[in-house]
């Protein structure tokens, strides 16, 4: 549950304050706005990892 949570916090952070037009970026076909939503998500994901196995 708190690893959702994270993973869900960190969407909302990097949809509303960093780049509030992610989802229009990657539906008009923009590589790099999908790279840095799935950089992002495998960064917390590894984090969340890290914090579960520790």
């Amino acid at each position: 549950a708190v690893a959702l949570i994270a993973q869900l916090l960190a969407f909302a952070l990097l949809r509303f304050t960093f780049m509030p037009s992610i989802v229009e970026r990657i539906n008009n076909n923009e590589i790099s706005a999908g790279v840095m939503l799935a950089a992002m998500s495998v960064a917390i994901g590894l984090l969340n990892a890290a914090c579960m196995s520790y």
